[in-house]
């Protein structure tokens, strides 16, 4: 007998916690999805993921002794300026 009016008001109490956590859940999906910001024409934060992201571009040196060292400090070059970049923005 007991387990009988049990029964409803389990049922209602989970029903009322679904439907009050359905909105919440939905509200939470969209808002984290599309949080991108572009910082001028070289760089990007995606706040979402933790990401800063740069563009810098580098020449390869004249006085380079071969080419994997001209790549590499053309590559180098790059480098240094995406981080300029970022800390300009």
């Amino acid at each position: 007998m007991m387990r009988n009016r049990s029964f409803p008001v389990i049922l209602s109490v989970v029903g009322l916690l679904t439907l009050g956590l359905v909105p919440a859940y939905a509200q939470l999906i969209g808002s984290v999805s599309d949080v991108v910001e572009n910082i001028g024409d070289s760089g990007k934060v995606d706040w979402t993921n933790g990401i800063v992201m740069a563009v810098g571009i580098g020449a390869p040196p004249a006085d380079a002794v071969n080419a994997a060292q001209a790549r590499a400090m053309a590559k180098r070059a790059a480098v240094v300026v995406a981080q300029r970049n970022l800390l300009e923005t």
